[in-house]
């Protein structure tokens, strides 16, 4: 690996540096090393990433200037237990960075670089639950050569400054000293053998031995002497190399190679090491028994095991991928099969180990399982897909809403003009007949989109799959056994019961067609608690209480192939004619929109389950309210307000007909301009929600400052509107779907004429105050 500027290299070109700052640069936690002010010296591509800024712009830059700085007194006390124990571990705290602010958990080692005291600092992204690494740094350290002249009876006649420094001397001190005389050697008898053995050898190379410092610590030597004679007399010639660095290096890089191994012993990601052929496997972390469910030792043995457990399909791109490794990047995802025949995902990324002349000397590499977050994004982009074409269906169930009032109204008009004529009522009644079915597509289409307008209520669900048993047992037929467990102290839950009968309906159904020879069907509900664990695995669902409906068949089952599809719309295994494909699209959306999830088990010749998961809800159910039909005619005057002409010609000619005074506009910008003129006394808006320029909604706002307490009627065909959020409606806003009938437009305007004044949707007291006081 080519070393960075900034990298650690105080041992450049050393097997263990050049492992060190493999693992530093590959590792997938934030790392960086930092001087004690926190001036950054190195750091590598996660915290790159992390910080959203090139490299250059963190290297040399205090972490204050990074915005990841503690508080003075936080960072004082860190600096204190730093200098005392030498590590901290889980200390927490935010950054910020363009992308936003991230929760990290910081772990701190104080190590030493060229004698200077370094922190290194390994930080866990909590925000995206990234997995934790900690990292140490160590350097191997080198000291100078000494030189000693002495006489065969130990007076020391020269020495260098390099020897007295290692012994913290100064040369005048040792100069003219005898050894004895200041007890320079360790070990007095190693003095006598090494004079004997030169007196009879005349050199002696590569000794190692003890010398005694000044202030009385034992320093290691390696030296070498040669006896040589000077005027005569015999004199000894020394040169002695400190070892002191070397062992301290040497202790540091056990150290160093410990916390390595405890790195790579605590990461969740598989750290591998081996010979550029791959013959032998140098290292394997513990994370590889976890993820290959086979022992780290097996792999030593046989370091062609993970290929084997590569799944078919994938082996022959990885084994070509593989081959290449030494000579091009290696990153490659793949499936592997565990001995238990579980399938795991496996992201596999690798580099060569390059010693300092830049020749290939190890393959280092990361293994990562990414099983579920693979999930997780099959998961999102299924949703994707359901969304887009949830908009679609949503748009043209809208539009075609739209077409359908133009035609339920104006048969219904036309059916009464022909009560005389047989023949030509029962055409009407084909087409009222027509309409309907059109209908209810738009409403499951819309119910799939999940912008269907709900009114939910609080429920208990064994209640109502009691109330609908009886019609399911008709739905299902002699053959099918239908069973229920519901429990009676089943705590509630708000959702549209209209649209729970329809998930209901649709599933008994989707059982039934899955036993054409007959079965059984067993519905249950259960109250259950849904963990942090149980919810990561669902994309939009919660954790807290929740209530399970199940149905169970004892059908054909369905295979993996089917469930991957099962609830787009329009997929079906049913033959043409027989199905539409939106049962099951209906149930997701419903359930969706109701703030739950649905969840299915099933195999081929194994039946099938579906869990719908709907959370509890801690409102009392209210007491029930009889309906009451009230008189649709009136003398009021009422302002209709709608940009489809067809649409608006029904609503005025309908209203007109029952006695109403009716002005009409088609746009916003017109309803207000009628404002200007003389306008008599306004008693009710009926107005579309979705129009160009002004909605309906900012439209009743200006009204409402204009008349305060008029009364407003909202109509839409789905809830891609202002006046409801997700889908359900908002407090005291009255609403009529389309497509409607000249009776239900003539219903639902004299209830909301009869009901008592409500608050205008912009609930702003003040400015409704000010446009009292300016009439």
């Amino acid at each position: 690996m080519t070393a960075h500027p900034s990298s650690l290299a105080a041992a450049n070109g050393s097997y263990g540096q050049t492992l060190f700052e493999s693992a530093f640069q590959l590792s997938a936690a934030p790392m960086l090393v930092a001087r004690m002010d926190t001036t950054v010296i190195a750091a590598n591509d996660a915290l790159v990433r992390l910080l959203c800024r090139p490299r250059e712009q963190i290297i040399g830059h205090t972490t204050k200037e990074l915005m990841i700085s503690l508080a003075s007194e936080t960072r004082d006390e860190l600096v204190a237990a730093l200098e005392r124990d030498h590590r901290l571990r889980h200390v927490l705290h935010s950054i910020v960075t363009p992308s936003g602010t991230r929760e990290l958990d910081a772990s701190f080692d104080l190590v030493e670089i060229d004698g200077v005291p370094h922190v290194v600092a390994v930080l866990v992204d909590l925000t995206e639950a990234m997995k934790a690494e900690e990292l140490a740094a160590a350097a191997i350290y080198a000291g100078p050569a000494g030189m000693v002249i002495s006489t065969l009876d130990g007076r020391l006649l020269q020495v260098n400054k390099a020897f007295a420094a290692a012994l913290d001397y100064s040369p005048d001190e040792l100069t003219g000293k005898n050894s004895a005389e200041i007890n320079l050697w360790w070990d007095q008898a190693q003095r006598n053998d090494v004079i004997d053995s030169l007196t009879r050898l005349g050199i002696i190379t590569g000794l190692e031995l003890s010398f005694r410092s000044k202030t009385g610590r034992r320093i290691e030597f390696a030296a070498s002497w040669q006896l040589m004679s000077v005027g005569g007399t015999p004199h000894i010639f020394c040169i002695a190399v400190d070892l002191s660095e070397k062992i301290a290096a040497q202790a540091r890089a056990r150290e160093n190679e410990q916390r390595f191994h405890e790195i790579a012993n605590s990461i969740r990601e598989v750290f591998w090491l081996t010979t550029l052929d791959k013959r032998e496997m140098l290292y394997i972390s513990p994370s590889y028994e976890r993820v290959w469910g086979q022992s780290c030792e097996s792999l030593i043995r046989q370091p062609g095991q993970w290929l084997e457990a590569v799944h078919p399909e994938d082996q022959p791109r990885v084994r070509a991928a593989a081959a290449q490794q030494d000579v091009q990047p290696y990153d490659e995802r793949y499936r592997i099969i565990r001995p238990d025949g579980a399938v795991r995902w496996i992201h596999d990324r690798s580099i060569v180990v390059r010693d300092a002349a830049g020749r290939p000397q190890r393959l280092c590499g990361v293994a990562e399982d990414v099983t579920e977050r693979r999930k997780l994004e099959e998961q999102f982009q299924q949703a994707q897909k359901l969304e887009s074409i949830g908009k679609l269906a949503g748009g043209v169930a809208h539009d075609f809403n739209n077409v359908l009032t133009v035609i339920s109204s104006s048969n219904q008009c036309l059916a009464e003009e022909l009560a005389d004529r047989p023949d030509l009522a029962d055409l009407t009644r084909e087409v009222r007949v027509a309409v309907e079915r059109a209908s209810a597509l738009t409403r499951q289409l819309l119910a799939f989109s999940r912008q269907q307008v709900i009114e939910p209520v609080v429920l208990d669900v064994s209640k109502l799959v009691l109330d609908t048993e009886k019609m399911l047992s008709r739905l299902l037929g002699e053959d099918i056994r239908i069973t229920t467990r519901l429990p009676a102290d089943l705590p509630l839950v708000k959702v549209d019961p209209g649209q729970l009968n329809q998930v209901l309906m649709n599933l008994t159904v989707n059982a039934r067609d899955a036993m054409p020879n007959g079965g059984q069907l067993l519905i249950e509900t259960t109250p259950v608690e849904l963990d942090a664990s149980d919810a990561a695995g669902h994309l939009g669902a919660h954790p807290g209480p929740h209530v399970r409906l199940s149905v169970t068949d004892t059908g054909s089952g369905m295979s993996r192939e089917v469930l991957a599809h099962l609830f787009e719309p329009f997929f079906t295994t049913k033959a043409p004619g027989k199905g539409t494909g939106l049962g099951l699209s209906v149930v997701f959306g419903v359930v969706q929109q109701a703030g739950g999830h649905v969840e299915v088990l099933s195999a081929p010749g194994a039946g099938s389950t579906f869990h719908v998961f709907l959370p509890v809800c801690t409102q009392e159910k209210p007491a029930e309210r009889s309906s009451e039909k009230g008189a649709s005619r009136g003398d009021e005057t009422i302002l209709v307000v709608e940009d489809e002409d067809a649409v608006r010609r029904v609503a005025v000619r309908t209203l007109s007909s029952l006695g109403y005074r009716v002005l009409e506009a088609a746009t916003a910008e017109a309803a207000l301009d009628l404002f200007g003129s003389n306008l008599p006394q306004l008693d009710l808006l009926v107005t579309d929600v979705v129009m160009p320029g002004l909605d309906g909604r900012r439209l009743s706002e200006q009204v409402a400052r204009r008349l305060p307490g008029l009364r407003v009627l909202f109509v839409s065909g789905y809830t891609d509107d202002a006046v409801v959020r997700y889908g359900v409606l908002r407090e005291n806003v009255s609403f009529l779907s389309k497509p409607f009938t000249p009776e239900m437009l003539g219903r639902k305007v004299r209830q909301v004429l009869d009901a008592a004044p409500s608050a205008p949707l912009a609930k702003d007291t003040e400015q409704v105050a000010r446009a009292r006081r300016a009439q």
